[in-house]
This record gives C-alpha cells, sequence and structure tokens, in this order.
C-alpha cells in the first residue's frame, strides 16, 4: 500500500493502480478489513487520477459497487474504523467530479459526498481517532471549495485548522491553512488568501513535505496573477 501511495504521490495513476489491487488482494485474504478498506480508497484515487491524467472517466468506477463487498463486512461486523474509511474513501471518489463535469462535482454529488464526509467523521469521533477526524474535516473543506459557499468551506477549514493544532501536526496545520486561503478566493479576498497562503507555506515548509510545497506555490502563483500582481508571485 506505501508503493501504491508512493506512485500516488507522483501521479503515476496506472502503477499506483496496480499496487494499490495486489495490497486490496493481499489485505482481504489475511481478512483485514481496515487495510482492505485503505486499499480501495487508495485504489479509487489512483483510478481517478489516471482517469483525469486520460481526460476520461474513471474505469468502471461506481463507487457504490466498488465499496459495496466492504461495506457490507464492515457492517456485519460492526467495524467502525473500516467503515469511517470506506466513507472517507467514498467521499474522495465523489468530490474529484468527472471529465464530463470539468473535475467538478455536479450538486448531487457534492451533497452525497457531504453526507459521506459527515459519516466518516461521525465514526472517526466516535473511535477517538483525532487525526483522521481532522483529515475528514479538511477533506469536506476542500469539497465544499468545489462550487458551495465561501462561508461553509472557512469554517470547515477552520475547524480541521483547530483540529491539527490541537495535535501539534504542521503539516495538516499547513494544509488546513491552504484551504482557508482558498475559501478567501472564492469570496474573492486575494489579498487576504494570499497572507493566509503564505502562513500556509511557512508550516508546510517546516513540515519538510516538499510535494505539498510545491503544490501551494503553484497555487499562490496563480492566485497572484489572477489578481494581476504578478511580482507577489
Amino acid at each position: 500500500l506505501i508503493a501504491a501511495e508512493g506512485h500516488l504521490n507522483k501521479l503515476q495513476g496506472d502503477g499506483a493502480i496496480t499496487a494499490a489491487e495486489a495490497a486490496l488482494k493481499a489485505f482481504r485474504s489475511a481478512g483485514d478489513a481496515v487495510g482492505s478498506a485503505e486499499s480501495l480508497r487508495v485504489l479509487a484515487k489512483a483510478q481517478q487520477v489516471q482517469a483525469y491524467l486520460d481526460d476520461e472517466d474513471a474505469r468502471a468506477l461506481n463507487p457504490a459497487e466498488l465499496f459495496s463487498e466492504d461495506f457490507e463486512k464492515a457492517k456485519s461486523s460492526n467495524d467502525q474504523t473500516a467503515q469511517a474509511v470506506l466513507q472517507l474513501g467514498l467521499l474522495d471518489i465523489l468530490s474529484f467530479g468527472t471529465a464530463a463535469t470539468g473535475w467538478v462535482p455536479s450538486r448531487a454529488t457534492r451533497d452525497k459526498a457531504l453526507e459521506a464526509g459527515n459519516e466518516a467523521f461521525q465514526l472517526f469521533q466516535s473511535i477517538g481517532d483525532s487525526r483522521l477526524q481532522a483529515m475528514t474535516k479538511l477533506e469536506i473543506s476542500l469539497l465544499l471549495s468545489k462550487g458551495a459557499s465561501p462561508k461553509s468551506a472557512f469554517q470547515a477549514a477552520t475547524e480541521a485548522l483547530e483540529m491539527f493544532t490541537s495535535l501539534g501536526e504542521k503539516l495538516g496545520m499547513g494544509l488546513a491553512l491552504h484551504a482557508i486561503a482558498a475559501s478567501h478566493v472564492m469570496a474573492k479576498d486575494y489579498d487576504l488568501a494570499m497572507k493566509k497562503g503564505l502562513e500556509a507555506l511557512e508550516l508546510i515548509r517546516a513540515s519538510g513535505d516538499k510535494r505539498a510545497e510545491v503544490v501551494l506555490l503553484e497555487t499562490l502563483v496563480s492566485w497572484s496573477v489572477t489578481q494581476e500582481k504578478p511580482h507577489k508571485a
């Protein structure tokens, strides 16, 4: 599964798909419900990344069908951790959109994704996993930044920031600040967006995550150009 995530971080969709499928097979053979759920989540993301790179809809990717077998097993065994990870995976899939929708979810799909995200958050809360609660709230914020109101995206990102701050996790704090900045872009407050974006950059640099740093730098440049102040880039 680590190999699959490594391919995914490098946007190598096909490699990630192959590795995630192998991990899924191994976890299912071992009867590891949580490992299977994590593998399915990575597999779904890998399929969507490859679909995005190919500019076509994800290959035979029906969220309900993809997760149905594992959902049933997790529910019948009352495995809340596996259920939560699967709901988080459903949030990931539905948030991505399709080639037909310009890689932004329709309103109906966004509502389904939000429902899955809220369910995942409640499950992680019930099992006491604070980090995954924070990650889920961050993913919800990113979902809401795709066509919902700036206020709702800001609120979810702020909650994620508070959670990551209590955990002392700099990367999470930086990503949450990035999401807060994105909510200000939605509200067309570019100066505040750049301010929060630079605060996010400082935290992400301190975390040592180079990929996240590059992604944020590219985003800041695009925002700077959008507000016609390229000297800030």
